[in-house]
């Protein structure tokens, strides 16, 4: 589900999030559906009960499932997508593909990349999170999820 070798339909980059309104990827199995846009913003529903908050606003495109890093050495904030705490990234890419979202990013260094797909036949939504230190020194980097 989650591949290294997926030929992704469309793609984006920083530009995009400027757009008046968010783009969207939806992952969808006819039970679970995961909504995602391009700055990480979404939700996702099981059947008609909603898992998770969602206002369809797109002037906020602030509600979601979210993936926060912190650096313990000097406290520093980001996250994986752009939403929810829009600190400005040194690199930003976003690939959709039939049944996966790929959110690549660069800060302080630290490159992540945050994919999302749904499981074809069970109501699963997998989020995985690869994180990479391109600098020269060790680092801490503290992961966590909110909903």
């Amino acid at each position: 589900m989650l591949a290294d070798d997926f030929v992704p339909v469309a793609s984006g980059d920083r530009a995009d999030l400027d757009a008046p309104a968010p783009r969207v990827h939806l992952l969808d199995n006819g039970r679970l559906v995961s909504m995602v846009t391009t700055a990480g913003g979404g939700y996702v529903q099981f059947d008609d009960r909603a898992l998770t908050r969602w206002r369809p606003d797109a002037t906020r495109d602030a509600d979601g499932y979210y993936l926060y890093l912190r650096d313990l050495d000097d406290g520093a904030f980001w996250s994986a997508g752009f939403q929810p705490t829009a600190v400005e990234p040194t690199a930003y890419h976003v690939e959709l593909a039939p049944g996966l979202l790929r959110i690549v990013r660069r800060d302080r260094e630290i490159e992540t990349t945050l994919e999302i797909c749904v499981a074809p036949d069970l109501p699963v939504e997998l989020r995985r999170c690869t994180v990479e230190n391109q600098s020269d020194r060790p680092r801490r980097i503290e992961l966590t999820s909110y909903a």
